[in-house]
């Protein structure tokens, strides 16, 4: 009970953490721990440009998180319909995000549940948590888990208000940070087990480049090891160079569950690749043709489609301008929707 009685406890502009930016990086990097939600991501209103601005996010690279890093307020999505709304907003599936947000899941189709939370205090809504988990866990959230998501918007609610009061208001980063992974609870890979296995075996990092190849990986992809190490698959290897196999990675980084995608080597072999992903990473199988077909069908059975061959953060962009062009009514809309979705101040590297 001390613990309920620390938590609503007031704070000031005088008890306010010193960093208030900090402070919301670390209750982001607990909540993640504790709901096992595989993205968590902080954003923060900025109701004078009329955006809400993502400034923390785990579970994903920068770069990936980047196109949706900036949401104009007024836009019907999840995260700004929370801001407006003050109440939390559940989606159990793409099915479900289809139905009630077609603009979202025209550009965000990967097989996951979703629930943003607002953070309030003082009759204001500070900003959101988007939480994030595959689309395979029950369709609602548990009374633990709500309580626990809960009670961090409550605490990161009050650290942003105090530091407003003192003169010193929490702004989105131009960039989001991502946060490290949690560490491995292993002390060594099992090399050993992994190279009894049939085909090859790499590891990715949660932004795709390889950090781990087995003794079988280098032959069937016609390149040594040293050139594969600390890059992405489908950059140094030219016949992977396929936006549809980048978009199984992300399908696998977003929604969890196995992704997979075929490809034709230069020695002439087609190869299944399969990937599997947590919050630590990927791994990579890859499966020669002549694996026996019911072997196969085990390693594939599960995996979620590719998707369509289109670069994410492009992909995101396009539909999530066509979408409001769509409903603009006039020309001051056109522009006003133009001018939220490409402001002069985008993160460097985001393109309209």
């Amino acid at each position: 009970m001390a613990g309920d009685q620390q938590e609503t406890a007031p704070l000031d502009a005088e008890t306010a953490p010193r960093d208030g930016a900090h402070a919301l990086d670390r209750e982001v990097g607990r909540l993640a721990r504790a709901v096992t939600a595989h993205v968590v991501a902080a954003y923060l209103d900025v109701p004078e440009q009329r955006v809400i601005g993502m400034t923390t996010v785990t579970g994903v690279p920068t770069r990936i998180a980047r196109p949706w890093s900036r949401v104009a307020r007024a836009a019907p999505v999840p995260v700004a319909e929370a801001v407006r709304t003050r109440r939390p907003v559940w989606v159990g599936s793409h099915q479900e995000l289809a139905d009630r947000f077609p603009r979202t899941a025209l550009a965000f189709r990967y097989p996951a549940a979703l629930y943003v939370s607002p953070m309030v205090d003082g009759g204001t809504c500070w900003g959101v948590v988007l939480l994030l988990w595959p689309g395979t866990r029950p369709p609602v959230l548990g009374p633990d888990e709500e309580s626990v998501i809960v009670s961090a918007c409550r605490r990161m609610a009050r650290v942003l208000r105090a530091c407003a009061a003192r003169g010193e208001p929490v702004r989105p980063r131009p960039e989001p940070l991502a946060l490290d992974p949690l560490p491995s609870p292993g002390a060594d890979p099992a090399v050993d087990v992994v190279e009894r296995l049939p085909g090859a075996v790499c590891g990715l990092d949660l932004d795709g480049r390889v950090t781990f190849v087995d003794a079988g990986t280098c032959a069937p992809l016609c390149i040594g090891r040293e050139e594969l190490l600390g890059r992405r698959p489908w950059e140094v290897l030219p016949w992977l160079d396929d936006p549809a196999n980048e978009n199984a990675y992300l399908s696998a980084l977003f929604s969890r569950l196995p992704a997979r995608f075929s490809a034709r080597s230069p020695d002439g072999r087609w190869l299944t690749f399969v990937l599997y992903a947590d919050g630590r990473g990927i791994t990579l199988r890859i499966l020669p043709e002549d694996l026996p077909r019911k072997e196969r069908e085990v390693e594939v059975a599960q995996a979620s489609p590719a998707g369509a061959p289109v670069r994410a953060g492009t992909l995101f962009h396009l539909l999530h301008m066509t979408s409001a062009l769509t409903e603009a009514l006039s020309l001051k809309e056109v522009t006003d929707s133009l001018s939220e979705q490409c402001p002069s101040s985008a993160p460097r590297g985001s393109r309209c």
